[in-house]
């Protein structure tokens, strides 16, 4: 059997990038403007700028991303009384395709913005320059080991979120399960006893999950915190407080459940 490959057109090729910044400016910021020979485009992701350029005057809003060819003059104005947030990105391209950004004044879907967001979380874990510094002319890429530690804080900040999620549907269930079992309660008549001690043993179920997921969370950040000699900072606790709530919730549904095996061995 003969294979045949297929040949892959690439478009539009970036050899190199000078800068991206992503920084939320003052809101009487005022950048004179610049010249160079590389491409730029600036992208607004929250308030208004004015831009100007070779070819005019533009306002950008939230989600609009305009282009600068090469040698294209171009300056900033913060505009409006919220401080705009703003991505810049430089880069050298001669692709011939890149006449079609050329004048132009984009407005953003929102898959555009995700991939917008996407590219400022990866230069964050490749580049060791500050991102939110917009007179930065030079970046420095990071070392590996720094990348790979940058890969573990986003691991672990991904499995303390959804730590978190868990957290939050453990304590709704802490309350709903208990009033779906209220409710059957009275509304059947099946044994008091029996759906007593099965509130109680789902009672005791949640509270271990909630005790596991805060423990395994603990664990988690400590261990990153070993690797990083960051054992004096404060870990952020998924619960908090709150966990005083849930063993006074927990304490008085128990008295209650002991309350009503009482009633009903009286009765009996």
């Amino acid at each position: 059997m003969a294979f045949e490959s297929m040949y892959l057109e690439e478009d539009i090729h970036i050899d190199r990038i000078y800068t991206i910044h992503y920084f939320e400016y003052k809101s009487d910021f005022h950048f004179a403007g610049e010249r160079h020979n590389f491409w730029e485009f600036q992208c607004v992701d929250k308030g208004k700028a004015e831009i100007e350029t070779d070819n005019g005057i533009y306002h950008l809003t939230s989600g609009q991303l305009i282009f600068h060819r090469p040698n294209e003059f171009h300056n900033l104005i913060a505009i409006g009384n919220t401080a705009p947030n703003i991505v810049v990105v430089s880069f050298e391209c001669d692709s011939p395709c890149m006449k079609f950004f050329e004048k132009k004044l984009l407005k953003l879907s929102d898959s555009e913005r995700n991939l917008m967001g996407m590219l400022i979380a990866e230069a964050r874990r490749c580049i060791k320059t500050p991102l939110d510094d917009p007179y930065t002319e030079k970046m420095e890429k990071k070392e590996d080991y720094e990348k790979l530690y940058d890969m573990l804080l986003g691991y672990e900040q991904e499995i303390h979120k959804k730590n978190q999620k868990r957290i939050r549907i453990g304590l709704r269930c802490l309350i709903i399960i208990p009033l779906i079992f209220l409710a059957l309660l009275f509304w059947t008549e099946s044994s008091k006893i029996v759906f007593l001690i099965l509130w109680i043993v789902s009672l005791f179920i949640l509270a271990g999950y909630l005790i596991f997921v805060e423990y395994s969370d603990y664990k988690l950040q400590e261990k990153l915190n070993e690797i990083s000699n960051r054992e004096q900072q404060e870990r952020d606790a998924l619960i908090g407080d709150g966990i005083a709530q849930v063993e006074e919730r927990i304490r008085t549904v128990l008295q209650t459940a002991e309350q009503e095996l009482l009633t009903d061995s009286t009765k009996e």
